[in-house]
């Protein structure tokens, strides 16, 4: 038992002097890289945030992230840099454009148009 409460206090110990691995100066700069960590997946790990993925590719966005963050780039301009360098495949909600009405919307269209050319092909 002294053994157990011996570990413990050990592990408990190290996990107080651990600092933290991004620190910041300023609160509202860490809530800032945490939602943007929370903004865009790993490429590496399917539907994985930058914040949940502990892959290499991840851990280099969120130290360039933290490295703007502290220069004090703005949410718009990394988020420019990330979607001319990935796409919008790195975004968790990709962007919506006219595109994507039109793909959600075309099988309606199409069952409408084939209704209306059957009622009219059949005899009356």
């Amino acid at each position: 038992m002294f053994r157990v409460m011996l570990c413990m206090g050990a592990l408990i110990c190290g996990l107080a002097w651990g600092g933290a691995l991004y620190p910041f100066k300023h609160d509202a700069d860490a809530k800032r890289f945490h939602q943007l960590l929370v903004q865009y997946r790993c490429l590496v790990c399917q539907n994985q945030t930058l914040l949940d993925s502990d892959a290499d590719f991840a851990q280099d966005m969120k130290s360039r992230m933290y490295v703007q963050v502290q220069q004090g780039v703005s949410n718009e301009m990394i988020q420019a840099d990330l979607l001319r360098h990935y796409g919008s495949a790195i975004a968790m909600v990709p962007p919506q454009s006219g595109r994507h009405w039109v793909l959600w919307t075309a099988p309606i269209w199409l069952l409408l148009i084939l209704s209306l050319v059957l009622y009219r092909r059949t005899p009356k």
